[in-house]
C-alpha cells in the first residue's frame, strides 16, 4: 500500500497485489487518477511502498522509464549508450543505430547521432526527437524489466503501433538486434502504463488499476469501463 499527496493532504492507494510474468508484454489501465503510474513507479523502484513489499530478483536490472525525456550532459551517443552493457564499441553503435531506425527516427538525426559530439541539450531537438531518443536508450540499455511511463501518449496511431510491435519483438528475442542465440539471454518484460483502450488491446496482459484493487481484464467491456 502507499499514500501520496493530493489536493493538500494524503491519498492512500492499495493495498495491491499484483505478479508480472515474465516474457510478457503487459499494460497497467485505469481511469485518471486512480494509481496507474503510482503503481508502475513501484515497480520500477522509484517509489517505496508505505506497507507491504516489492521485489524485483536480485539478477534482473529494472529500468524505468519516465514520460519525460531526460538527457546527460554529453553527446547523443553518449546519451544512447548510457546504461548499456560493456561491448565493442562498433558492434554497438551498429545496434543502436538499427534500434532507432525501428524508432523511425529522420536520416539527420541518425547522422547527428554518428558524427556530432555536441551536447545533445543544446541541439534544439523537437519533442518528438527526444522522445524517439529517449525510448531508444531504453532498448539498448537491454534490462530484463522495462517499465515505460505513458510511452504512447504523444504519438499517433501508427508509430504507437510501431512502439508496441517493438515491446513484442524485445519480448520474443530477448533483446533488440542482439548478436547470438536469443535462448541464450535472460527473458525480457515490458510493463507500461496506457489511457487508450486501442493500446491496451496489442498488451499481452492487462491489469486493471483503481486506489484499492488490482486485477486482471477478462473482457473489452471491462476494460471499456475502467477507462471513462
Amino acid at each position: 500500500s502507499l499514500r501520496r499527496s493530493a489536493g493538500g493532504g494524503l491519498v492512500s492507494l492499495g493495498p495491491w497485489t499484483l505478479e508480472v510474468r515474465q516474457v510478457s508484454v503487459t499494460a497497467l489501465c485505469g481511469k485518471s487518477g486512480e494509481g496507474k503510474s503510482t503503481l508502475l513507479s513501484l515497480i520500477g523502484e522509484m517509489t517505496l511502498p508505505y506497507s507491504g513489499s516489492h521485489s524485483v530478483p536480485s539478477h534482473l536490472r529494472c529500468y524505468y522509464v519516465s514520460q519525460a525525456p531526460m538527457f546527460l550532459n554529453g553527446s547523443l551517443l553518449f546519451n544512447l549508450r548510457f546504461g548499456s552493457d560493456d561491448i565493442p564499441e562498433d558492434i554497438a553503435l551498429t545496434r543502436i543505430l538499427s534500434i532507432c531506425r525501428r524508432l523511425h527516427m529522420s536520416q539527420y538525426l541518425l547522422t547527428m547521432i554518428e558524427s556530432s559530439n555536441e551536447d545533445a541539450r543544446s541541439l534544439g531537438l523537437s519533442e518528438t526527437e527526444k522522445l524517439e531518443l529517449h525510448l531508444a536508450r531504453a532498448f539498448v540499455a537491454n534490462p530484463e524489466v522495462l517499465a515505460f511511463q505513458k510511452p504512447l501518449a504523444s504519438l499517433n496511431d501508427h508509430h504507437a503501433d510501431s512502439l508496441v510491435d517493438m515491446f513484442k519483438l524485445h519480448t520474443a528475442t530477448r533483446g533488440l538486434d542482439l548478436e547470438g542465440a536469443s535462448h541464450m539471454r535472460r527473458p525480457r518484460t515490458v510493463i507500461f502504463t496506457v489511457s487508450s483502450m486501442r493500446a491496451a488491446k496489442q498488451a499481452d496482459v492487462v491489469f486493471i488499476v483503481s486506489h484499492t484493487d488490482v486485477h486482471k481484464m477478462h473482457d473489452d467491456a471491462e476494460l471499456d469501463t475502467s477507462l471513462c
